[in-house]
C-alpha cells in the first residue's frame, strides 16, 4: 500500500564547506526523517545498527566516507549507527566559529522584494549557531530593525519604546496581510 514511499528521494549529501556544523545538523535531521519515512512504508521491518550506519554513509557521500575513514573505532563500533553519529558530531560540531556565525547573522539584510517571512526565517536559522542564549530574541529584534528593506518599517520600529520581538515580527505581518487583502479586492 505504501510502495511509493520507497521511492522517496534521498537527502542531499553532507557538505563539508563553510558551515560544516550547520550542514551536519541539517543532514542528520534529513536522514532521520528519511529513515522514519522509509521505515513507515515497511511495517515490522527493523534495520540493524550496521544497516543504518551503511545507509547513513551512503547518503552522506564520498567526502563523508573519506572523513569516516579517519575515525578510530574499536571492534564493531565501526558498524554501530549511534557511534557513527557521535563520531561525525565530534568531527563537525566543534568546527563552528561563533564569531563568524555572528558576523553572518549581523550581515543578514532583507533583499528588495524578499517576503518578510523568508527574511525572518533566515534570521532565526542563522541566530541558532550564534550562541546568543538568553539574548536571542533581543538580537533577532535588533537585526529586523537593522536589516529590513522597508525604511517605513524601520522608522516605525525605532520609534517604539521598549520594542520586543513579537511586535517587530507582527507589524510587517499585518502590513503584508493588508497589502494582500487590498490586492485581492
Amino acid at each position: 500500500p505504501h510502495q511509493g514511499m520507497t521511492e522517496l528521494p534521498p537527502p542531499e549529501t553532507l557538505r563539508f564547506g563553510d558551515n560544516v556544523a550547520e550542514n551536519w545538523i541539517r543532514f542528520k535531521q534529513r536522514v532521520e526523517l528519511y529513515f522514519t519515512a522509509i521505515d513507515s512504508s515497511e511495517p515490522g521491518k527493523q534495520r540493524s545498527p550496521a544497516q543504518k550506519a551503511a545507509i547513513l554513509l551512503h547518503l552522506a557521500g564520498q567526502e563523508a566516507i573519506d572523513v569516516y575513514n579517519t575515525f578510530d573505532f574499536s571492534g564493531d563500533e565501526k558498524q554501530d549507527y549511534d557511534k557513527l553519529v557521535q563520531a561525525f558530531e565530534a568531527y563537525c560540531l566543534p568546527q563552528s566559529n561563533e564569531t563568524f556565525e555572528r558576523y553572518v547573522f549581523r550581515s543578514c539584510t532583507q533583499n528588495e522584494g524578499e517576503p518578510f517571512e523568508q527574511f525572518y526565517r533566515d534570521l532565526q536559522l542563522k541566530s541558532k549557531s550564534c550562541n546568543f542564549e538568553n539574548l536571542r530574541e533581543l538580537m533577532l529584534c535588533d537585526q529586523i530593525v537593522y536589516g529590513t528593506s522597508s525604511k517605513a518599517l524601520r522608522e516605525k520600529l525605532l520609534a517604539k519604546k521598549d520594542l520586543i520581538l513579537s511586535t517587530a515580527v507582527e507589524w510587517p505581518r499585518l502590513r503584508n496581510r493588508c497589502r494582500t487583502k487590498q490586492s485581492v479586492e
